[in-house]
């Protein structure tokens, strides 16, 4: 089985700052650590594939993390979006170069990964995530982001939606 390490989190955004890719890491850290998870533990994933892959960290989830990161639904919006960091990183040709504008329906342009231009727009994401285990709410979130997306159509980039739940965990990577 594969394995992913969340500390990849921190090196794999070089377009955007290491203050960001940081804490997108710690609130991670922070969602796993609430739903009592430990490094091991599998990652289901659907979408543009369906597989479990391990995750695994070596950092220690101290009070002072915890206390950064009190307001729980900052933490897993945020931690979401380092999930999907991962995800990016394991299924599609792109990654992460620029933070879209409200009410473009997405949240982040992307770029080829090998792109000889690095910063042309090739692809869109929009994100978004889940502390508790609820799955109605979780098939109401990919309908709703998938939707939500269709403001940016207008560019007739592919789009990419990733919905993370931590209590499992599981994710969905869909491309639309």
């Amino acid at each position: 089985m594969e394995s992913i390490t969340l500390e990849s989190i921190k090196i794999y955004v070089p377009d955007l700052t290491e203050n960001w890719s940081a804490e997108r890491f710690d609130a991670c850290l922070v969602c796993l650590n609430y739903n009592e998870h430990e490094s091991g533990i599998l990652l289901d994933v659907n979408g543009v594939s369906k597989e479990s892959i391990t995750l695994e960290w070596t950092a220690e989830v101290t009070d002072k993390l915890v206390r950064t990161w009190r307001d729980i639904q900052e933490a897993t919006e945020k931690g979401a979006e380092g999930m999907a960091v991962l995800l990016l990183k394991k299924y599609t040709p792109y990654k992460i170069i620029e933070r879209a504008a409200k009410g473009t329906g997405i949240d982040y342009w992307l770029s080829e990964k090998m792109s000889l231009l690095p910063f042309q727009y090739a692809a869109r994401l929009e994100v978004s995530g889940q502390i508790g285990k609820n799955d109605a709410q979780y098939r109401a979130k990919i309908m709703q982001k998938q939707q939500q997306t269709q403001q940016s159509d207008y560019t007739q980039l592919p789009v990419y939606v990733a919905i993370v739940e931590f209590a499992t965990p599981k994710a969905i990577l869909i491309k639309r």
